[in-house]
């Protein structure tokens, strides 16, 4: 109301709509409106300037889709279960920001809503705790991650009863269901095959066995049909598998020893052996092809074959080959 005030008396537009924005300043006029009251809103009021706060998109995005999805709640909406994992998404950048003093502070309620029992019997109450506490956050994701959204719609307010609220089932989420199965099979990184996935080691059909033995036997996964569902039912275990926990640096160090330990060698061919270390550490395996592009290319323009000669160069193809083959990863070699 003092916002109001002052835009009253010095804005001229106001001015001369000054009876409609007194009248519409009584809260109890806005219960009993009929449509030649909304024409006059969107006519005469909607148009005016105000000194309300310029807020910024993605939270007013954000404060959208927790409305959808109070609204999927209350009618059981078969929206609820892509309106629920939006949100999750949008969590789960969030997540990844937990460096920032105000990402940190919300990370238990965070990584609560991304689990299903936040869930269960969820309510709208719970949605707009979660919208206000977590608003101002969103426009924190990265730029890449946030997409722009068009809509073309008209707003009607319809006249207002008392609802009962049903009782919500959440049905089963894909995308929680592949963090649970990740989670598992990283907390799990000390089985004996996991263990020698990660030291690029052979594995031998009683490996596979046991591998297929705890995943399919275990109360994250399921069963091995719900693996499937989700996944697919060609999936290639011990590469997922690798992928997934990646390789121990001390096999991959080990496999280019020859040039680690060498000393004729410079320092760019040295920095571009430990790029490619790092790479197998963390992704488990490695397209050759990766080693004509960033940021190999950063220590020639050339990549592979700027740095080393064509002896050495195709040794090194080979080398990569190499952990590929142990897990059967194909990738294209021009």
């Amino acid at each position: 109301m003092n916002i109001l005030a002052v835009w009253k008396k010095r804005i001229f537009l106001v001015r001369r709509q000054l009876n409609i924005v007194e009248e519409f300043t009584d809260r109890k006029r806005w219960n009993r409106l009929n449509s030649q009251d909304l024409n006059l809103i969107n006519n005469s009021l909607a148009t005016l300037p105000n000194g309300l706060p310029t807020e910024k998109r993605l939270s007013k995005e954000f404060d959208l889709l927790c409305t959808q999805l109070q609204l999927a709640i209350l009618e059981q909406s078969s929206n609820f279960i892509r309106l629920r994992d939006k949100v999750r998404d949008i969590l789960h950048g969030l997540e990844s920001k937990r460096e920032i003093p105000m990402v940190k502070a919300k990370l238990p309620l965070i990584e609560e809503v991304q689990g299903e029992n936040w869930w269960t019997d969820v309510t709208p109450a719970m949605v707009e705790t979660l919208r206000r506490q977590l608003r101002d956050l969103v426009p924190l994701l990265d730029r890449q991650q946030q997409q722009i959204v068009y809509t073309n719609f008209i707003d009607e307010l319809e006249d207002i009863s008392k609802q009962d609220v049903p009782t919500h089932q959440t049905g089963f989420s894909p995308y929680q269901y592949k963090k649970k199965v990740e989670t598992y099979i990283c907390n799990n990184e000390n089985h004996l095959a996991i263990a020698k996935l990660k030291r690029n080691l052979t594995l031998t059909e009683s490996d596979l066995e046991s591998i297929e033995e705890m995943l399919f036997n275990s109360p994250e996964i399921e069963s091995r049909e719900r693996f499937e569902e989700v996944y697919g039912k060609n999936i290639n275990l011990k590469l997922f598998i690798r992928k997934l926990v990646g390789l121990e640096r001390s096999a991959a160090k080990q496999t280019f020893s020859r040039y680690l330990q060498g000393t004729n060698l410079t320092a760019s061919q040295i920095r571009f052996i430990e790029t490619i270390i790092d790479h197998l550490t963390q992704n488990g395996v490695m397209d050759v092809g990766l080693l004509y592009e960033t940021p190999f290319t950063d220590l020639h323009y050339e990549g592979l074959d700027g740095v080393f000669g064509d002896t050495d160069a195709s040794e090194i193809v080979e080398l990569v080959q190499s952990f590929n083959e142990t897990v059967g990863a194909m990738f294209e070699i021009a």
